[in-house]
């Protein structure tokens, strides 16, 4: 089960009523299968620095690895990690055999799945915050339930992809290791785009598909921008554009015509502000 919650504090108080026992469901009963997310740890895991001292964080996740049925080889490589690590560790192998987050049943997070992680085997999803959009809400539900079936505007998106004869050749972007690093609020952190589709004139789109922008959305545009400026400018790797598609997967689309007009460098359209590749 996921719990999505509007604000920290509402994180804090379900995770308190899970872990005392409050919840209906037998199931949700154990602590050592439950995991609030701290977007904190989270941060400088992504980084790759240490957060500040909290030695109850500290417990809950050593108690979710001690916990875990796991082979005791494995569990001495987790001990020797750093909080930050251990939590990362953890959330990125739920429901994973031998991994630290192989037992955790029940995880409480903010913006995880609004941030692009993807779960493969959750099977409730209880959302407490406001969805500014279908679109959103969509996509929230659709990563987080990846074992019953993929989102609609995943679904939608590949539906165009594999209709329309501009493309060669697509795929999502999932643990293909292509990343992009992004400067936000002083700290270096990790884009990693939705779609990577090669056109048959040859020219390759990195394509980003939002529910919900934001600044810090934007700043990891900026990134992709430079980032295709500069393998651009370089040569020697075909021709490289990017694209965003926001709020309507319907403009999918018009993406794929604008980019599949000429064979040459061309500047994105779903930004609103056109920057030149």
């Amino acid at each position: 089960m996921l719990t999505v919650c509007n604000k920290t504090e509402t994180a804090a108080r379900v995770e308190h009523y899970f872990r005392h026992g409050n919840a209906f469901w037998p199931e949700l009963h154990e602590p050592n299968k439950t995991l609030r997310v701290d977007s904190r740890v989270l941060e400088k895991a992504e980084v790759g620095e240490s957060a500040g001292s909290d030695k109850a964080y500290e417990e809950v996740l050593k108690g979710i690895l001690e916990s875990a049925r796991i082979p005791e080889t494995k569990k001495v490589d987790f001990r020797a990690l750093k909080k930050e690590e251990l939590l990362r560790a953890i959330i990125d192998n739920v429901g994973k055999r031998n991994s630290a987050g192989q037992d955790l049943q029940n995880v409480i997070s903010v913006a995880m799945l609004s941030e692009g992680w993807d779960a493969k085997n959750v099977t409730h999803i209880m959302g407490l915050r406001a969805f500014t959009s279908q679109l959103l809400c969509e996509q929230v539900i659709g990563r987080g339930l990846r074992r019953v079936s993929d989102s609609t505007w995943e679904a939608y998106t590949t539906q165009i992809l594999e209709k329309r004869a501009e493309i060669a050749s697509y795929a999502k972007n999932d643990h293909l290791g292509f990343q992009v690093y992004y400067l936000w609020r002083g700290s270096r952190r990790k884009f990693v785009p939705d779609y990577l589709i090669t056109l048959s004139n040859g020219k390759r789109i990195v394509l980003e598909i939002k529910g919900e922008d934001s600044d810090q959305n934007r700043a990891k545009r900026l990134a992709l921008d430079a980032w295709v400026r500069a393998v651009n400018a370089r040569g020697g790797f075909g021709v490289w554009c990017w694209d965003v598609v926001k709020g309507e997967p319907s403009k999918v689309d018009d993406v794929i015509i604008h980019h599949a007009q000429s064979a040459v460098a061309s500047a994105p359209i779903g930004e609103g502000v056109l920057v030149f590749c």
